[in-house]
């Protein structure tokens, strides 16, 4: 298969495309409802940027050895136009990046079995998905700690005042 990555020589500017052999390893099995989030960007026909998030059911989890990078990484495949496409989901070495991405994998059945045992009120999709995607402090199906009784992320929300 075949990878897509960018590598930075001297500057975020001084990008070079690479296309890259990767064979794969072993399968991962993957859990049921695991969604991969793509997000990119691009310009508007008024030349302002508009990000993009596709939200994709990701089919399958490899691990590949990527051809001129040491290293075996986490490939999660996914199908967009008919045609099965693959993301690397783990830090690559050396100013190696996704090109044009930035991976996010997420389950949002499993937060609201969560939220169910945690007695905490599901949030609908789409703010799930911005808390997800844009949280960089998210504390979603957490429980804390308060004067001795465990408190989950609705009261959390009330005693912060948030």
């Amino acid at each position: 298969m075949e990878i897509y990555l960018d590598k930075i020589k001297s500057s975020v500017k001084d990008v070079e495309k690479l296309t890259l052999r990767a064979n794969i390893i072993s399968n991962i099995p993957v859990p049921q409802g695991l969604m991969l989030v793509i997000e990119s960007e691009y310009l508007d026909e008024e030349d302002r940027r508009v990000d993009s998030y596709q939200i994709k059911k990701l089919e399958l989890l490899t691990i590949v050895e990527i051809e001129s990078i040491k290293g075996n990484y986490i490939a999660a495949h996914y199908f967009d136009q008919g045609e099965m496409h693959y993301v690397i989901l783990d830090e690559l070495p050396n100013n190696y990046y996704n090109s044009e991405c930035r991976p996010v994998v997420f389950n949002y059945g499993s937060y609201k079995e969560i939220c169910e045992l945690t007695g905490e009120t599901p949030l609908e999709f789409k703010d799930y998905f911005e808390s997800v995607v844009f949280s960089e402090n998210n504390s979603v199906n957490s429980l804390e700690r308060h004067g001795g009784m465990l408190i989950n992320f609705d009261d959390q929300q009330k005693l912060h005042n948030r």
